[in-house]
């Protein structure tokens, strides 16, 4: 079992998604290493994406910003 796999593994119990591990189990290897990558890329960009609620929050902080601007020219 490769080191991908295991880490997938983890992952997949800690998550609750035993069925994610299940599903590769029965992947042939050589495509196992691929889907395994592609999920890591998957997670890697999920990780780094900004929510709806945090770009909504950072466009009510710019607001209060430009609002503060205006008021002291």
């Amino acid at each position: 079992m490769s080191d991908d796999y295991k880490k997938i593994q983890n992952r997949s119990a800690n998550d609750g998604q035993c069925g994610l591990y299940k599903k590769l189990e029965r992947v042939p290897p050589e495509l196992r290493g691929v889907l395994i990558g592609v999920i890591e890329k998957v997670e890697r960009q999920s990780e780094e994406s900004v929510t709806k609620a945090e770009f909504n929050e950072l466009k009510e902080v710019v607001k209060q910003l430009v609002e503060a601007q205006v008021k002291t020219e």
